[in-house]
């Protein structure tokens, strides 16, 4: 699995139709799209465990994404492959 480096045309942060609230586009250096809890919290951990996440992203994966796969993947550990849950 590669991590993602940010730069694609688009992104994946999709849930049901509806981009994620976190997303934020050029508000970091060589990256055109970031998590902006990741960019606050500078780790994925502290994000998966921040109460924000917790709160406003973990139910979307919850409804859009783990019933369709067999991993229950998170922000963290979405293969940078694929691009495909909730759109």
């Amino acid at each position: 699995m590669r991590p993602c480096h940010g730069n694609s045309k688009d992104h994946c942060c999709i849930f049901g139709g509806k981009v994620c609230k976190y997303l934020e586009q050029n508000t970091m250096p060589d990256r055109h799209w970031v998590c902006g809890l990741m960019r606050e919290l500078q780790d994925w951990d502290k994000v998966l465990k921040d109460e924000r996440y917790q709160k406003d992203v973990v139910p979307l994966w919850e409804a859009f994404c783990w019933p369709h796969h067999e991993v229950k993947y998170n922000c963290k550990t979405w293969p940078a492959e694929v691009c495909g849950c909730g759109h």
